[in-house]
């Protein structure tokens, strides 16, 4: 006996208007160039300096600023038992979680001082090779593998201080190193005694990255620097430090010899800069 053909299965039943309108999609947003207004905002500074030229006496000279110390970088309090800077609201942190929280409770300062840079680095390092890696270093400098978890924890703490809303200067020791250069010899160089993943963080971060020294003396005869106590600081990048500045200073200022006139010499120098010639 053969088998009823059947055909395909009846449409199911169209489905019931419930009566109510569906919403109506929203308008897409139109994008429009607009000119900005130009407003001055808090600068983002770091100083990069030789041991001795004044970053601290710099920054404790700055008004109404709070200084921001890790435990292993306390010249301030140096300074301040000496008698040598103002006494000014100070902080000092043991671990990289209690650098951050102490961002969110500065009270009334308009500024903030961080001293030193290196110092919290080692904070961020310890915090990423104790948690990501039971505190063996071997394991974090494995394949660099420590150094990518502490590229995001660095960006953090950068983005932290920028919505402060306040003016950030950040002080960094300096080292030298030599730099290979494709299109001439190679040659030594100043730069930050930060990581240089770090620094090159902080630098994109930062609205100007100035270095302090001494100017040379050189001797007529050997033509070898013979040492100065005449205090410089550099604003533009040069194949001998690594620095830049989006206020149009001058690219060498010559500093005051009372480091407590610095900060105020280098306020007028970013707010007074030289006009532009074309």
């Amino acid at each position: 006996m053969n088998a009823k053909k059947t055909g395909p299965p009846p449409p199911p039943p169209p489905k019931k208007k419930s009566g109510k309108k569906s919403a109506a999609k929203p308008a897409a947003k139109q994008l429009q160039f607009k000119k900005p207004t130009g407003k001055f905002r808090p600068p983002k500074l770091v100083v990069v300096g030789v041991e001795g030229w004044g970053k601290t006496s710099l920054a404790a000279n700055i008004p109404d600023i709070a200084i921001l110390m890790p435990s292993v970088e306390t010249g301030y309090l140096t300074l301040l038992g000496a008698g040598r800077v103002p006494e000014v609201p100070a902080l000092v942190t043991e671990k990289w979680k209690e650098s951050l929280a102490a961002l969110d409770n500065l009270g009334d300062a308009k500024a903030l001082a961080l001293d030193e840079l290196s110092g919290f680095q080692a904070q961020c390092f310890e915090y990423i090779c104790r948690n990501e890696f039971g505190n063996d270093w071997k394991k974090f400098d494995s394949y660099g593998r420590g150094y990518k978890l502490v590229t995001p924890e660095w960006l953090k703490f950068l983005a932290k201080l920028e919505r402060l809303g306040i003016m950030i200067v950040a002080l960094s020791h300096c080292s030298i190193e030599t730099f290979k250069d494709p299109m001439s010899d190679d040659h030594d160089r100043y730069v930050s005694a930060l990581h240089k993943t770090m620094w090159g963080l902080t630098r994109r971060w930062a609205d100007a990255c100035l270095f302090g020294t001494f100017r040379s003396i050189v001797d007529e005869e050997s033509g070898k620097g013979i040492g100065g106590d005449e205090r410089v600081l550099y604003t533009e990048h040069r194949d001998t430090h690594d620095a830049k500045n989006r206020y149009g200073m001058e690219s060498e200022l010559e500093v005051p010899d009372d480091p407590a006139g610095t900060w105020a010499f280098l306020w007028d120098a970013i707010t007074n800069p030289p006009e532009y010639e074309e």
